[in-house]
């Protein structure tokens, strides 16, 4: 899990905390972003990335 710095900014957006964090496994991955806005509402996306395994 990665913590950015307070206050970080996004286009049109301001956070007072952002966290971005990834698992995977062999065939399937899932990133999230989750951060809180300054009106203190908590907004999020999540990714899922598939793949072939291939040993």
């Amino acid at each position: 899990m990665v913590a950015l710095p307070p206050r970080c900014k996004s286009p049109g957006v301001s956070f007072l905390v952002e966290l971005q964090y990834s698992i995977s496994f062999w065939d399937v991955g899932y990133s999230y972003e989750v951060g809180q806005t300054t009106a203190g509402d908590w907004i999020g996306v999540r990714t899922q990335s598939e793949f072939e395994y291939n040993p």
